[in-house]
């Protein structure tokens, strides 16, 4: 019993000892403790178990911290290691309005070891990408990511500072409509876009750099069309008509009626037939109503007379551009070419008075057949054209005067000159003419 007792006061007395000796180590290591409890701590916070389960909601934010809507969102996570099936990427989610989406994926690495408590999150949005990683069960319930857009915003108004509804913005092929005032908003990367605005039947678009946040009054001009498509007798047109981007019938009046036209000077294209007529002349700004014309008919000519004229074989015609609205005839529309005693010749006529023209056919100096061609050509290429031909007899004084120059002669009449004992007789024997329209494509 003694022995025990005295085995018990030795063993305190040991216990006691080293517990001073413990107590003073921890104070010498105090500061190495302290920082490898720290280690530790991080350690075990950042682990994660095996086949672990993630729940990630992500929040896409601008430079102010508002919401992007639009952004694609990835994930790439491991799936396992050991089996070799490494990594996989998410299908893509599109953020709505609020800027945020949920994935729930799983890993299915069973070693400890081998588990990759780490994911990348991958935005894309605009001109902009961004890879955010973050570690399984240390984030937040909301994981934000940040990116570095500003938002654009836009005031859009007439010339007459009228907002403009529904006008449709796109911009590096993101899309907004205005709203009752006339207002609507992007968020955009830095650096240089093209906006293009959409209104009604027109589209233009202009230049600006993003380089923070911005409003913007985008003005344009919006305009009115009332097209009027009619012919030479001032009779509508049934056809068909482009105006700006967009094709419209005419109907049996004629006419089309286009609101909300962008440009001051749209193109417009008529189709009739087989004719097409190009307009490039107009100006909204001027006047909203513009008549197209389109001449059918080619001009006419009429009353050919050959005469001598001092000494000078001449021949005379009518020519005219029918119809209320018809183009006129052409300059150098006109046109006379002759044949004779085998020579071609051609000439210009000139206007006598009113609608008559007259031309020298100066060759013409002795008896002989003369051949001719009238061409008469309108402003829009009608065209008509006539041939006929006439003779010319030449007799001696004396059976000039035989005669008394005033004989009838059975093939038309006779018009007797004496120049020099020499009687030129001119008769017209034959006209012979036909029309040809000047149609394309006919």
């Amino acid at each position: 019993m003694r022995f025990r007792g005295k085995t018990s006061r030795i063993k305190k007395l040991s216990a006691f000892i080293n517990f001073i000796f413990l107590y003073y180590s921890v104070i010498q290591m105090k500061g190495k403790l302290i920082v490898i409890a720290f280690i530790l701590l991080a350690q075990l916070s950042f682990s994660c178990s095996p086949q672990y389960e993630e729940t990630a909601t992500i929040q896409i934010l601008d430079s102010m911290g508002r919401h992007i809507e639009n952004a694609s969102v990835e994930i790439t996570y491991q799936v396992d290691f050991t089996t070799g099936k490494g990594y996989t990427t998410t299908a893509p989610k599109i953020t709505p309005a609020n800027g945020t989406v949920t994935f729930i994926f799983r890993n299915q690495e069973k070693d400890p070891n081998r588990v990759n408590c780490k994911y990348k999150v991958n935005v894309t949005y605009d001109n902009i990408v961004k890879t955010q990683e973050v570690n399984v069960d240390n984030h937040s319930n909301t994981i934000s990511v940040i990116l570095d857009a500003y938002q654009l915003k836009l005031k859009a108004i007439d010339q007459n500072g009228n907002v403009l509804v529904c006008a449709r913005f796109t911009v590096r092929n993101l899309n907004k409509i205005t709203d009752s005032g006339g207002n609507t908003a992007f968020i955009l990367g830095k650096g240089p876009i093209n906006l293009s605005m959409r209104y009604g039947n027109g589209q233009v678009s202009r230049n600006l750099n993003i380089t923070g946040d911005m409003d913007y009054i985008y003005e344009a001009g919006v305009y009115e069309l009332n097209l009027f498509v009619l012919n030479d007798d001032d009779k509508p047109i049934d056809c068909k008509v482009y105006i700006g981007e967009e094709w419209y019938n005419t109907g049996s009046g004629g006419s089309v009626s286009v609101e909300k036209l962008l440009n001051a000077q749209p193109l417009i294209l008529i189709v009739y037939k087989n004719l097409e007529k190009r307009v490039e002349s107009v100006n909204l700004a001027l006047r909203s109503n513009e008549y197209i014309i389109f001449d059918l008919h080619a001009p006419t000519i009429s009353e050919l007379e050959a005469s001598v004229e001092n000494k000078e074989v001449v021949l005379r015609m009518d020519v005219e551009d029918p119809g209320l609205r018809a183009s006129g005839l052409a300059g150098n529309g006109l046109q006379l070419r002759y044949s004779f005693n085998g020579n071609s010749y051609d000439v210009l006529p000139n206007l006598e008075s009113g609608n008559t023209y007259v031309a020298d056919l100066k060759a013409v100096n002795q008896s002989g057949l003369v051949e001719f061609t009238v061409d008469a050509t309108d402003h829009e290429g009608n065209k008509r054209i006539l041939k006929g031909y006439f003779s010319v007899n030449e007799e001696t004084e004396e059976d000039a005067n035989g005669s008394n120059g005033n004989e009838e002669k059975e093939q038309g009449l006779d018009i007797v000159l004496v120049v020099g004992g020499v009687v030129i007789i001119i008769v017209i024997i034959a006209v012979v003419y036909y029309i040809r329209k000047k149609f394309i494509g006919e």
